[in-house]
């Protein structure tokens, strides 16, 4: 039996360290700075504000952390004593979107979403969702405890919860519903940090880190494109993957 050469070994064998290398950035917890406001913000959808163009990015993956998704999205976010606000930029030829009221299911149509756990425990969680015509969906996620013998309850979802207060507003760049009539939509958003009850404390200080994820659904292709910002990994897209949430750290430096 000829035996491998030294060099096919050294090649075997950088190719499987960059294999987990690889896997390893894609398991990593993202971190996201999110900055204070620099100027006023007007909930209006159009996103024009100093704050917004300063703020960094987030770009969201594939769910699964592998390829490039077909359309971009990029969200932003800032705080001030009172709101975290955030910004959504929708890259969308074809808005498939209908639904009109509150609490809809709004994922099972063109989708942007947003989980929330201030505090920290991954037990419980605020989700947030949105679409192009300025529908919204909140409500609060609780994990039930494992029973014994390690079985895992089925999470509930409390749809009677609101975020009272919270404002939002969507600009859309052309038209909803034609295919290859539109750029894509914008959302605003301003959610009162009142509203988070499991917050160590509010408003949040400097450095204090609560845990997220940033979400959409597109619907516009035969398959169905699921994005987020840290990708929920497993062998199907599920976002109720609480201990895949990155971090959003607040940081009392403007952008």
């Amino acid at each position: 039996m000829k035996q491998p050469s030294v060099l096919m070994l050294a090649v075997l064998f950088m190719g499987f360290g960059v294999m987990k290398l690889t896997q390893a950035r894609a398991e990593e917890l993202p971190r996201y700075q999110c900055h204070r406001v620099a100027d006023e913000i007007t909930i209006d959808g159009v996103l024009d504000e100093r704050s917004w163009n300063e703020a960094p990015p987030i770009t969201l993956v594939l769910w699964n952390g592998k390829g490039t998704p077909k359309r971009s999205t990029t969200a932003k976010m800032v705080w001030d004593d009172e709101n975290l606000y955030i910004g959504y930029w929708v890259e969308d030829d074809d808005i498939q979107c209908t639904l009109t009221e509150r609490d809809a299911p709004l994922h099972t149509e063109d989708v942007v979403e947003f989980f929330l756990d201030p505090g920290g425990d991954l037990r419980d969680y605020f989700e947030f969702e949105w679409n192009a015509l300025g529908a919204c969906m909140d409500l609060l996620i609780k994990l039930p405890p494992v029973t014994e013998g390690g079985k895992v309850p089925p999470r509930e979802a409390l749809l009677g919860w609101n975020a009272c207060g919270m404002k939002w507003a969507v600009h859309v760049d052309g038209d909803i519903g034609k295919k290859g009539k539109s750029q894509g939509w914008t959302l605003e958003v301003a959610i009162p940090l009142a509203v988070f009850s499991d917050a160590r404390r509010v408003p949040p200080k400097d450095g204090d880190e609560w845990r997220m994820n940033v979400y959409r659904i597109e619907y516009s292709d035969p398959e169905v494109e699921y994005t987020c910002w840290s990708a929920v990994l497993g062998g199907s897209v599920s976002f109720h993957r609480p201990e895949r949430f990155g971090h959003l750290v607040f940081t009392a430096r403007k952008p």
